[in-house]
This record gives C-alpha cells, structure tokens and sequence, in this order.
C-alpha cells in the first residue's frame, strides 16, 4: 500500500530477553479530524499552547506544548482536510523525511485522539 493511503506507526515494545516485537498502527489517510470545542488556544513566547476547558475550569493537568510540526498539524485538524493532505504539506513545509514526518503525524493523532481533543 502506498504512503498516501496509509500511514504506519511502528511502536517497539520490549519484551523479554532483549528480544523485540513491532506492533503496526495504520490509520487511513483519508481520514478526517475534527478539533472538539472547549480548547484555547494561545501563543506563549512564540510557542502555541493548547488547554482544554472542563465546565468553567482550565484543565492545567492537561495542557499541550506544541513543536512546530504539531502545531502545522493542529492548524489543520479542521474537519475537512484529510491526514494526507497533511502529510503532503509537512513534507513541503519541514526539513523531515517522510518517515518523521508520519511518525510525527500519526503520532500527535494519536495523542489527540487519546486526550479526547479531536473527534
């Protein structure tokens, strides 16, 4: 399958005797993410803050610092671009090679996705 259909996180967990086992994630790049509400969203010294709301109180267990690459990704989670269009455009827009740059995407995905930030 091509790069362009899926994106392949390798994630290498040790088990015993020093031996090593790949488990593969892939997540289709077709796929669409959408921001959920209740996040600000705030440039601190030059780098983006995002805190998420909970009622009327600021989560600040769970504020995200975001590197430049996850930032170019949050600007375009926005419900109608797909992970492959995204990709494309850290490829164009970063120095990264296209295996950091899927590591990096489906990365940040997954921990918005694991934080409940995107839907």
């Amino acid at each position: 399958m091509s790069v362009q259909l899926l994106v392949v996180l390798r994630i290498i967990v040790q088990l015993t005797d020093h031996k090593f086992f790949v488990i593969v994630i892939m997540e289709n790049m077709d796929r669409v993410f959408q921001k959920v509400e209740g996040i600000i969203v705030r440039k601190v010294v030059g780098e983006t803050i995002l805190v998420p709301i909970s009622g009327n109180l600021a989560d600040m267990q769970r504020i995200f610092a975001l590197n430049p690459v996850a930032e170019f990704i949050w600007e375009r989670v926005d419900g109608m671009t797909p992970l492959s269009d995204i990709y494309k455009g850290i490829l164009n827009h970063f120095e990264i090679d296209q295996d950091q740059a899927e590591k990096d995407l489906v990365g940040f995905i997954d921990e918005l996705k694991t934080a409940k930030l995107v839907l």
